[in-house]
């Protein structure tokens, strides 16, 4: 911690002390040249006759230099012990009793003593050899007033002037030793670096990290030896931009331990200038984000890996689903056609059928009927045939008119242009988001009308699909266990596109897909 504190007596300070100690001497040199003043104005106005009603004395300008020479002497006594006690090092309080408050008592009363010595030897007259002047007692009584009253008022501007000056000394020593005990026992990175890029401070924290000690960083190159080399000129450059805006700026970049290990800190830094504007230093506070920035690189590429792992499912998926539908088509719907055969073959070629046998095979036909119609639902519902042979237009045109028919559902479909032509990839997305969307007005919008929007602007594909029910909350459209709205999410991404749902209550929801559409087509 002491070397700690050393290092913080090298940052540049704004101190109080400064104005403090200003203030202590211009209070001794305004205490002497208002007694100046005073003098001057005793010996023109002859204050002792207007007060007093004392013998009028004519001016004698000798002894008023000689009173003003005295002053002046010392005046400049007084101020040189003052200016030795204040370079001297000793406690403050010390210097503001010994060497301050008795020197200026002790050169106003011998300024008293010189007054009363010059008017009983006459100074004037051994000195300048003049007419010699009689003792006036009234006079010196007066003056002599006139300098205690003058060094009391001194007197007291000190002890105000200093007792300031010990509490701004107080709260300095006390904000400073709060600051850096916050700095040094933070678990984050605090520097400070001059204009010329030298390292002012560095907390403790920073220089365990990097395993430096405090006399290796002071006054140490930064960028020279903290930042790698690769990022030297941006680093650079962002001080430069620094000492050019009075503002904060976030920032990221790497720190080189001692052992040559790099670390990502996130920096947060702001200019400090002096009182006539210059730069005085760079502060910056950093956190070691290199453990979170690999944690977040590490999720993402789990995300990635977690959704090209859903996407391959789902391609699994739908090719398993062409395949069994492939499957049905081909093996049990020929079987059923060959069974309808049969069966009118028999109906046809039947002797003396009675009516039972008759009824009979006409339920069979029937019940193969039903059974044909139920696996030609099940294959489009598998993998419509129309999204193979006749591309993605016409069979959300087919959904369309059989979901109306089904679920009892005005749908209105508008496609731009009438050619749209997508490839197969995301001609499948689109049309199983078209389905979800499909399935969640049926079960949930209470809607009678769909408007479908499908066109391509731009290098885009849009799908719209606009109902008017009740709406949707932003609380189930953002909910996790929307599962239909998830899988719509994920195709999207995986397209590179985006989705948007917007509802208002009573009016409808609007589901909006857009999908960059792959060049050439």
């Amino acid at each position: 911690m002491v070397a700690a504190q050393r290092m913080f007596k090298g940052l540049p300070e704004q101190s109080e002390d400064l104005f403090n100690q200003n203030a202590i001497w211009r209070s001794i040199i305004y205490s002497f040249f208002f007694l100046l003043l005073v003098i001057w104005i005793d010996e023109i106005f002859d204050i002792p006759h207007l007060l007093f009603g004392a013998k009028e004395t004519l001016i004698n300008w000798r002894e008023a230099l000689s009173e003003t020479f005295l002053i002046a002497l010392v005046g400049v006594f007084a101020v040189s012990r003052l200016s030795r006690s204040s370079l001297r090092k000793s406690s403050p309080r010390t210097v503001a009793v010994g060497n301050i408050w008795l020197p200026v008592a002790f050169t106003f009363i011998l300024l008293s003593f010189l007054i009363w010595l010059n008017e009983i030897v006459d100074l004037p007259h051994l000195l300048f050899h003049g007419e010699s002047t009689p003792v006036n007692w009234v006079e010196a009584a007066s003056e002599t007033v006139m300098i205690l009253g003058v060094g009391m008022f001194s007197v007291s501007m000190l002890v105000k002037n200093t007792i300031e000056r010990e509490r701004a000394e107080s709260r300095i020593r006390k904000e400073r030793m709060f600051s850096n005990t916050l700095i040094q026992t933070s678990p984050v990175f605090f520097v400070a670096i001059n204009p010329q890029g030298k390292t002012l401070m560095m907390n403790d924290e920073m220089l365990s990290v990097l395993g430096y000690t405090h006399d290796e960083v002071l006054e140490a190159d930064y960028i020279d030896t903290f930042v790698p080399i690769s990022e030297h000129e941006l680093c650079r450059d962002g001080f430069r931009k620094l000492g050019d805006f009075n503002k904060t700026a976030h920032t990221e970049s790497h720190v080189v331990n001692k052992d040559g290990r790099q670390q990502l800190i996130e920096w947060f830094s702001r200019p400090i200038f002096t009182e006539e504007g210059d730069l005085d230093f760079i502060f910056s506070v950093g956190t070691d984000i290199t453990q979170r920035r690999n944690f977040e690189i590490g999720l993402k590429t789990y995300q990635e890996q977690l959704q090209e792992l859903n996407m391959h499912t789902e391609q699994v998926r739908e090719r398993e689903r062409t395949r069994i539908a492939r499957e049905l088509h081909d093996e049990l719907g020929q079987l059923l056609t060959v069974l309808k055969m049969d069966l009118a073959y028999v109906e046809k070629n039947l002797p003396q059928r009675s009516e039972n046998v008759s009824q009979k095979i006409t339920d069979m036909n029937t019940r193969v009927d039903s059974t044909l119609n139920t696996l030609k639902r099940i294959m489009t519902d598998l993998r419509p045939s129309l999204l193979d042979n006749l591309g993605l237009v016409a069979a959300i045109e087919w959904y369309a008119e059989d979901f109306q028919v089904h679920a009892g559902i005005k749908c209105k479909v508008s496609v731009k242009p009438d050619d749209l032509h997508v490839d197969p990839g995301t001609a499948t997305t689109v049309f199983r988001i078209f389905q979800e969307t499909l399935t969640n007005v049926a079960r949930h919008a209470h809607a009678n009308t769909v408007t479908v929007t499908l066109e391509k602007k731009e290098g885009e594909l849009r799908l719209e699909v606009k109902d008017n029910g009740r709406g949707i909350t932003p609380e189930k459209v953002s909910n996790s266990k929307s599962y239909g709205l998830m899988g719509i999410r994920e195709r999207v991404k995986h397209r590179g596109g985006e989705v948007e749902i917007s509802s208002t209550p009573c009016k409808g929801t609007t589901v909006l897909v857009t999908i960059p559409l792959v060049e050439g087509l």
